[in-house]
C-alpha cells in the first residue's frame, strides 16, 4: 500500500475525535478495507469533513471533524497513532486501475450509510460512558446494570464497545428491538452497535 499526505495533530478536539473513531477500526487483516478511517465531505458543515470507521459489528462517525479544511481530503486514511492528545494519519493511495478496469466492490470502504437504520427507535434512554482498566477500575456497575435492564427486550452488548464510547460522555441511545443496531449520539459523535447473540 502506498501513502501520500501525513498529518500530525497534537492536542485539541481533533485528536479526541480521531481517538474515538480509531476504536471502531477493524483489526482483522482479512477485512483490510475496514482497517482505515474513511473521510467524506461533511453532511452538517460546508467545507468540512466527516470521518467514519467500522469493524463490521459497530460503526463510529464524527461530523464535522474539528480540523482545518486544508488538512484532509476525501478517501481512506491509515491511523498510525491515536490517543486523546496525539493523532497521526497517513492518506492511503488506492491502487491504480488498468485502462477500462473498474474497482471491485470489496476494494473500497463499505457502503456505511446502508447500515444506519431509518426506523424510529421504539425506546430511548441515555448512557453515561465510562473508562476501565483491566475491565475493573472506573466502571460504574450501577449505571451498567440500569442501562442494560432498561431495554424492553433482553439485549446483550459488548462491554469493550461501550467502554470505547469514551469517558463520562452522556449519550442519547435509540433502541428498535433486541436484534437491530443500537444508536448512540453525543454532539458531533455517533456510534452504532449490533447486539451480541445470546
Amino acid at each position: 500500500m502506498k501513502y501520500g499526505t501525513f498529518i500530525e495533530a497534537k492536542g485539541g478536539e481533533f485528536s479526541k475525535q480521531i481517538n474515538f473513531l480509531s476504536k471502531a477500526i477493524s483489526k482483522d487483516e482479512t477485512r483490510f478495507f475496514m482497517m482505515v478511517l474513511h473521510i467524506e465531505p461533511s453532511e452538517k458543515k460546508e467545507g468540512a469533513f466527516l470521518g467514519v470507521t467500522t469493524d463490521g459489528r459497530r460503526l463510529h462517525k464524527v461530523d464535522p471533524l474539528a480540523c482545518p479544511p486544508d488538512w484532509l481530503e476525501t478517501g481512506d486514511w491509515r491511523v498510525v497513532r491515536s490517543d486523546i492528545k496525539t493523532a497521526w494519519l497517513a492518506k492511503q493511495i488506492p491502487p491504480e486501475l488498468k485502462p477500462g478496469e473498474e474497482a471491485k466492490p470489496w476494494q473500497g470502504f463499505p457502503a456505511w450509510r446502508r447500515v444506519i437504520s431509518q426506523d424510529e427507535p421504539t425506546f430511548t434512554t441515555n448512557f453515561r460512558g465510562f473508562a476501565y482498566s483491566s475491565k475493573v477500575r472506573g466502571c460504574n456497575y450501577q449505571e451498567m446494570v440500569r442501562f442494560v435492564r432498561e431495554f424492553p427486550d433482553p439485549t446483550v452488548l459488548n462491554l469493550d464497545y461501550l467502554a470505547d464510547l469514551g469517558n463520562f460522555l452522556v449519550w442519547d441511545v435509540g433502541w428498535v428491538n433486541g436484534n437491530k443496531a443500537i444508536t448512540f449520539r453525543n454532539g458531533d459523535r455517533y456510534a452504532l452497535m449490533m447486539p451480541m447473540q445470546y
